[in-house]
């Protein structure tokens, strides 16, 4: 199975901490969240791992060239990243895909073991999420039956329990369906939307299910107060 990492965003919300790196360079307990990332798939045996970046897309090069020289780790960039969103840097990389891949956000903190569930699990579309978080809007919020997502989106509702997190596995004919969606918004919407939405205009025709995680086994840095707080267990 391959990887694909998007990495090319901003990362305005962890400033100043990202005044001269890119978010995904960002440390957490010395360790660089992009450095674990990429440590935790290669020990799940992924075979190829794709990055997006964009913000200070030099660093970025210049840290996988350092650290993952020897492994199978491929670039792209996304130049326009100052005016696009993640659907967009995702398509620079999916586009030509033909098989199944794990997708992950750079900001995405994530243990060996979540990562082997979603592997290993028969479902074809798993996403990880957690509901012991007070949900809000702009989250990612999903109402769900008995693990089936039935309904993902950015205004929180009483029914919705659990908030996405951006760690998935998205089988082919779920990427097939993103595509198209992607292809079907005008360039204007398509800028500006996030790849997550994608899959929120699938969710009638492609099953998708989630794993409940916790705290120590997933987390997000996207915020400078996420930074401070994260319990995850490195």
């Amino acid at each position: 199975m391959e990887a694909v990492i998007l990495a090319a965003g901003l990362g305005s919300r962890l400033k100043p901490f990202t005044n001269d790196i890119p978010k995904a360079m960002v440390s957490f307990k010395g360790v660089e969240i992009i450095k674990h990332q990429i440590q935790t798939l290669l020990s799940t045996n992924i075979e190829k791992i794709t990055i997006v970046s964009g913000y200070k897309s030099n660093k970025l090069n210049d840290f996988i060239s350092e650290h993952f020289l020897n492994e199978n780790i491929k670039i792209l960039e996304n130049k326009l990243f100052s005016k696009t969103n993640s659907a967009f840097s995702a398509m620079e990389a999916l586009e030509n895909f033909k098989t199944d891949y794990l997708h992950l956000n750079c900001d995405i903190l994530f243990s060996k073991k979540t990562l082997e569930k979603i592997i290993n699990s028969p479902k074809k579309n798993i996403i990880a999420a957690r509901k012991d978080l007070s949900l809000r809007d702009s989250m990612e919020n999903i109402i769900e039956i008995n693990g089936r997502i039935v309904n993902m989106s950015l205004k929180n509702s009483p029914q919705a329990k659990f908030k996405a997190f951006g760690l998935a596995k998205i089988s082919i004919d779920a990427l097939k369906e993103n595509i198209r969606s992607y292809k079907k918004l005008k360039k204007e919407v398509q800028d500006k939307e996030n790849y997550f939405g994608l899959i929120r205009m699938s969710l009638g025709d492609i099953q998708y299910h989630l794993l409940e995680c916790d705290e120590v086994n997933l987390s997000e840095i996207n915020t400078v107060d996420d930074l401070k707080n994260c319990k995850f267990n490195i």
